[in-house]
């Protein structure tokens, strides 16, 4: 949750009232034994303190209880935002990667085979670009961070989903056996969205995926293509992905470049190692 904007507990109504009821005690002490009615005022200024400090106890618990409603306003605006964040992680890791893919079949074998088999491959990249644009839009309105880790990494999956549309992925692994289930669901995430880039933005490129623990403190990752193949129409993203991956990493004091030139891009990532034997006795 978002911490910044947390309702705040402050009560100054018990300021007045400790100063009035100090004020009266003193008044009563110098000049209570001189007045003609001591009694009487002694005890009528006992009345009013008495008061006053009903008062400043009313007044404190109406206080705790506003607190206590905007307190539990806040907390259901940030769960709702946080479900509205995780749905919109999950379609973009999900269904945003899966579309560029299918995306870049349909557009690679589209001139290929008859004209009705022609005509059913443009009409799946016409309906591909549109949801990729409408999903875009809903992207944008649902854009946010945070998310459960995935647990494991599966980078065959990804890099045979990529070849199977038609990318030519090279993989350069050196991964340790201490790897934490919150370091290689980065990983994941980081391969998964340069993949994803590279289809929606380059097409049947060439790719390379680098992944490297042994260098002291932490692990690099990094996913560069070939840059665009000649005729291919770019889809643009929401740009959520990357906004909200450079968040995940910069929570783990990690960092996260995007490099982009006429020869290809490069999606690169730093992230501090933390064994198993760290992550079980923190």
């Amino acid at each position: 949750m978002n911490a910044t904007n947390r309702p705040r507990w402050r009560s100054g109504s018990w300021a007045p009232g400790v100063v009035a009821v100090l004020s009266l005690l003193g008044i009563a002490m110098a000049f209570g034994v001189a007045m003609p009615y001591a009694r009487l005022a002694a005890s009528s200024m006992v009345t009013l303190a008495v008061a006053v400090a009903i008062w400043t106890w009313w007044r404190a618990k109406q206080m705790r209880v506003d607190f206590e409603a905007r307190l539990a306003a806040w907390s259901a605006h940030e769960a709702r935002r946080a479900e509205q964040i995780r749905i919109a992680r999950e379609l973009h890791d999900g269904v945003s990667n899966s579309l560029a893919l299918i995306l870049m079949r349909a557009a690679v074998d589209r001139d290929r085979g008859s004209d009705t088999q022609r005509r059913a491959l443009a009409a799946i990249e016409s309906s591909a670009r549109t949801t990729i644009a409408q999903l875009r839009e809903m992207l944008l309105l649902l854009r946010g961070d945070g998310e459960a880790p995935r647990g494991s990494v599966d980078l065959e999956a990804l890099v045979s989903n990529s070849r199977a549309a038609g990318m030519h992925v090279a993989v350069t692994k050196n991964l340790g056996s201490r790897i934490t289930p919150e370091v290689a669901e980065m990983i994941h995430a980081v391969v998964g969205e340069g993949l994803s880039n590279a289809a929606r933005h380059c097409g049947p490129c060439r790719a390379e995926v680098h992944v490297d623990d042994s260098a002291a403190g932490g692990l690099a990752v990094e996913v560069r293509d070939s840059g665009a193949v000649p005729g291919w129409v770019p889809a643009p993203g929401s740009g959520s992905g990357l906004s909200s991956l450079e968040t995940r990493i910069a929570n783990v004091h990690g960092v996260l470049t995007f490099d982009h030139c006429d020869e290809g891009s490069t999606l690169a990532a730093w992230i501090p190692r933390r064994d198993r034997s760290e992550s079980e006795s923190a």
